[in-house]
């Protein structure tokens, strides 16, 4: 009684096993009749083979719809560089009709250059896009500043009369603060730096203000103004350093940083003015001295009355904020205010 009960069990575990084979047509001839011979009287087993065919038949299907998308993205890259290599062509032929009449004597040397610099400038902003496959934004705006600063190097050389070192880097400078935070962020930069990206936009910016700074003046011969500009450069450079700090301060959460960015900030509007006369008048005269509040007509009580109103809010918001903060944070002792920046 036993075996007969076992038999069905043991016919469909061989069946199931055979499965796979059958649907897939690589079975024996003696294997297949026994499996159709199975699931005409087995209704579990013939579920199953529905099913595995279902599968089956839906795996092909994802695959051959992978292989579409992906021939479609490559015949999309060959077509996108073909008209890439048109368009530059074509930008080539003004090029190359100042470079003959140039060599005919009909032109300056230099304007093939100066052309073929502005024709670069034209293909980043479009050939460029097309033959990009990642971060196209970025590499259009790396390419087009590479290509107006050298138009401006050719212009120098061939028609100017002085240094082009302060006008290159005024150029990269003032890209730089449009463009470089776009490029940072579609960068794939290390693991030890792909937290610090704000850091590398900030630092980058810094230096080339400064380069800016030292090239404009000294190219010029004029190391107090030098001077000067460094130190009024220092009176904002270093307030977004002291809030890109506080914006990075471990365990601290939102409303703390908050409170610590809002002091910052206020202390320095409080106290610009100030600094601004001791590095253009020589003088320090602190504004706690001006504030009269009866007397807002008058431009130095007035500035000192702002400073002092903003300064006092300033401390009270970010006093509240960062009490607020601390509060959070005992409130949810195991889940600290934390932020990933």
């Amino acid at each position: 009684m036993n075996e007969r009960q076992e038999k069905p069990a043991d016919t469909c575990a061989v069946v199931r096993d055979l499965l796979p084979l059958y649907i897939d047509g690589v079975c024996s001839e003696a294997s297949a009749a026994m499996v159709e011979a199975h699931l005409a009287d087995c209704p579990a087993c013939r579920q199953l083979a529905t099913d595995l065919k279902a599968a089956e038949i839906e795996t092909e299907m994802d695959a051959e719809k992978a292989g579409v998308l992906a021939r479609h993205q490559r015949a999309q890259r060959r077509t996108a560089w073909r008209a890439g290599a048109i368009i530059a062509g074509l930008l080539m032929i003004p090029v190359m009709i100042a470079a003959t009449v140039a060599l005919l004597g009909g032109a300056a040397a230099g304007v093939p250059m100066v052309l073929a610099a502005a024709m670069a400038l034209a293909a980043s902003l479009t050939a460029v896009p097309m033959m990009a496959k990642q971060n196209r934004l970025a590499k259009t705006m790396v390419a087009a500043t590479a290509a107006i600063v050298l138009i401006e190097i050719f212009v120098n050389i061939f028609f100017g009369d002085g240094p082009v070192i302060d006008v290159v880097c005024g150029t990269i400078f003032g890209l730089s603060l449009v463009c470089f935070p776009f490029v940072v962020r579609g960068a794939a930069l290390p693991p030890v730096l792909a937290d610090k990206k704000a850091l590398i936009v900030v630092a980058w910016d810094t230096l080339w203000l400064y380069l800016t700074i030292l090239a404009v003046t000294l190219t010029r011969g004029n190391p107090a103004g030098c001077r000067e500009g460094a130190f009024a450069a220092a009176l904002f450079v270093v307030p977004v350093w002291l809030v890109l700090f506080a914006a990075k301060l471990p365990r601290a959460g939102r409303l703390t940083k908050a409170g610590f960015i809002t002091w910052i900030l206020s202390l320095w509007f409080a106290l610009l003015d100030d600094l601004g006369r001791l590095l253009f008048e020589g003088r320090w005269g602190f504004f706690m001295t001006r504030v009269d509040f009866g007397r807002w007509e008058v431009n130095q009580a007035l500035n000192a009355n702002l400073s002092l109103l903003v300064l006092l809010g300033g401390l009270a918001v970010g006093g509240l904020l960062l009490a607020a903060g601390r509060r959070r944070g005992r409130r949810s002792p195991h889940a600290h205010e934390r932020t990933v920046d």
